[in-house]
């Protein structure tokens, strides 16, 4: 069996009006203090090692008893069809590409920093992106918000990334370094973990920078939604940067 045209129309208001029953039934004695409920989370999967794991320690030590569920869509794009149509509550992804309808509350700025195998020469001080385009890189696939940067950086100098490999799994990038098949472009928490492997990391001048923004329809919050973008937004990035 399959949906008629009809009914795939009607899937993305259905989901939005659930999420609107499951809203209500929420604000209950019981759910207002958060001891049940449940939060549907959409979240880039560059960011699944910086800053998800700090935002969802803070989040369930806060609130123990909150069910997470989180969906990794392929792209920013993605995401934002995930959180428009009700599959996702909140999304964590790329300021750069925040869908619009959806509203966007600002968390926290990114570093990238390039990363090369063990080994490899170290440079005296910072990289200019330009001089990746000779070195082989481990890349996430062409519309991920982290190609999307490095390539943005390159095409300024009208270069492209020299592309060794390119993988879909944003978890084995880190160990191809490592193995020595390839530099890449990694945030600066990964990086860290990379350079205590014996990875050589380097920043990069001018630096690769991405806002990262949360995301939601317009309207009410469930209150578990409303107490994630509370611990969001005690760990936003301050205005100094810190």
């Amino acid at each position: 069996m399959a949906l008629t045209d009809a009914g795939v129309a009607l899937v993305g208001p259905a989901r939005t009006v659930l999420r609107e029953i499951d809203a209500a039934r929420q604000v209950t004695a019981e759910v207002n203090q958060l001891s049940r409920g449940r939060l549907d989370l959409s979240a880039l999967p560059t960011l699944s090692t910086d800053p998800l794991p700090a935002l969802l320690g803070a989040y369930r030590q806060a609130y123990p008893a909150v069910t997470v569920r989180i969906a990794s869509p392929g792209d920013p794009d993605e995401l934002a069809e995930q959180v428009r149509t009700g599959v996702a509550e909140v999304g964590v992804t790329d300021a750069s590409r925040a869908a619009d309808g959806l509203e966007t509350v600002r968390f926290r700025r990114q570093q990238l920093v390039a990363v090369f195998p063990p080994g490899s020469p170290r440079p005296n001080g910072p990289l200019r992106p330009a001089t990746l385009a000779d070195v082989p890189l481990i890349v996430t696939p062409a519309g991920s918000s982290g190609r999307a940067l490095l390539e943005a950086a390159l095409s300024r100098e009208r270069l492209r990334p020299l592309v060794a490999i390119e993988t879909s799994q944003r978890e084995a990038v880190l160990p191809l370094v490592l193995a020595g098949a390839g530099a890449a472009v990694m945030p600066e928490a990964i990086a860290r973990l990379a350079a205590a492997q014996g990875a050589v990391t380097v920043p990069l001048d001018p630096p690769l920078m991405r806002d990262l923004v949360i995301v939601r329809r317009p309207g009410s919050p469930t209150p578990a939604a409303a107490a994630f973008l509370s611990v969001a937004a005690r760990l936003a990035v301050r205005p100094d940067g810190d």
